[in-house]
């Protein structure tokens, strides 16, 4: 059963909660007897809509989980001889030489940086476990500390963490955006203007999730002024962009080592997405004709007690289909991998995968506990799939599983979350496509 929460951010973020603590002393004197204190705790939290919800499993990561709010555009790291200074200039000479960005490219990562850790590499957020120099959270996480381990040094290595983003950028799939539809490493390495790198940057899936198509928290200017600081602090307006070096990298074309999504694979074209043949097949092999579901598994108004009667994919339960491989059932990019939630009310383990076709497809609710996620994925972000390439397994054995849902979108998996029990176009009942390719 695919049940969803309406009220979960699904792209691929959590914002960081904060919280405030009044205390009320009061003092009543009563026939000489002093005194009784009473003092409350009022937390507030913020959560934020769309998913796959990619924070919760994929809001921004907005808060500076060193000291509080971010003011932005400023800090130690716009003071010369500071530590965090030599940060911020290793960062910028790194991204310039090696990826060949404009100044205000550069600039634009920058304003980022600035917002989500004050150049902090050591930076964690206690919400999410949002660590490092842009927060990378949940199965990023785990990619940055696999990637430092396997280098030998520390998930707080400056290089390690600049190698970790550099890899994010070549890798196309991490560019998808709500609002620039032309995102891309070359046109986002080209840009001119500061403020409009900041946005590229902040409003694709390497920060906030691709879903969006305007700045989803309000932190926007306060990036835009960090990458306008940054822009000034390093005379961004005499560093042009080299082109060449961003068509090879665009192209996978470039020889350079880098941390890959998964942290374990160093080839630059494997950040590339896969053309699509666009062929469509079953996600099991013994699927020979249709598959055997029915009633509320199937899509559209299916009733079965789903908010609005709804449903937005297909269910695939483990009666027949029980410990075999779920395939791929489009040619595409692996871009988002992560878990929200342990019950049948949740997506609990979800892949994003986007096809250079215009769909994106999302495999979810087939591993719920934290643990299972290596025991039910086969893949890794930045992987590419095609038609009938194994993406992770259907088993029973694991906690709380009864099928895989798979769901297909024209729109960005996030943004499509937001419409998850309404039949208005946004999902697509893809076993048609299937049936059109027999």
């Amino acid at each position: 059963m695919n049940v969803k929460n309406n009220n979960i951010d699904p792209i691929q973020r959590f914002l960081k909660h904060k919280a405030r603590l009044a205390t009320l002393n009061m003092g009543l004197i009563i026939g000489g007897v002093t005194a009784c204190i009473t003092s409350f705790v009022i937390f507030i939290a913020i959560i934020y809509s769309v998913i796959l919800g990619v924070k919760g499993t994929c809001a921004p990561d907005n808060s500076n989980p060193l000291s509080g709010d971010v003011s932005g555009g400023g800090g130690s790291w716009t003071q010369k001889g500071t530590k965090d200074y030599n940060t911020a200039k290793t960062i910028w000479d790194r991204l310039t030489k090696d990826l060949g960005l404009s100044g205000a490219a550069t600039a634009g990562v920058m304003g980022t940086i600035d917002q989500e850790s004050k150049f902090h590499t050591d930076a964690v957020n206690a919400g999410d476990n949002g660590s490092g120099l842009i927060q990378w959270t949940f199965a990023r996480t785990t990619a940055l500390k696999s990637f430092a381990e396997s280098k030998g040094k520390s998930w707080t290595d400056l290089d390690v963490q600049i190698e970790m983003l550099e890899n994010d950028m070549k890798n196309q799939a991490m560019w998808t955006s709500g609002k620039f539809k032309d995102n891309s490493l070359k046109t986002f390495g080209t840009t001119t203007d500061p403020k409009e790198a900041a946005e590229r940057f902040y409003i694709s899936q390497m920060v906030a999730g691709g879903g969006y198509t305007s700045d989803p928290d309000g932190s926007g200017p306060k990036r835009i002024k960090a990458a306008e600081t940054a822009y000034k602090l390093f005379n961004g307006s005499s560093v042009k962009a080299d082109e060449s070096k961003l068509d090879s990298l665009s192209s996978g074309k470039s020889n350079s080592s880098s941390s890959s999504s998964g942290g374990s694979d160093d080839s630059a074209d494997a950040n590339c997405v896969v053309e699509s043949s666009g062929k469509w097949g079953w996600p099991f092999k013994s699927i020979k004709g249709k598959p055997q579901i029915s009633g509320a598994q199937l899509f559209g108004n299916v009733g079965g007690g789903r908010k609005n009667g709804f449903h937005d994919g297909l269910d695939f339960g483990t009666v027949p289909y029980n410990r075999q491989d779920i395939l791929a059932i489009h040619d595409g990019t692996v871009y988002k991998i992560d878990h929200q939630g342990s019950t049948q009310n949740d997506l609990g383990w979800y892949v994003c995968v986007k096809s250079d076709d215009g769909y994106y497809e999302v495999y979810q609710e087939f591993a719920f506990d934290p643990h299972d996620k290596d025991k039910a994925i086969s893949v890794k972000v930045g992987d590419r799939v095609s038609t009938g390439q194994k993406i992770g397994t259907l088993d029973s054995g694991l906690s709380n599983v009864t099928h895989v849902h798979i769901g297909v979108s024209k729109k960005e998996i996030m943004a499509a979350q937001a419409h998850a029990f309404s039949n208005d176009g946004t999902w697509i009942d893809w076993s048609k496509l299937v049936e059109e390719d027999k």
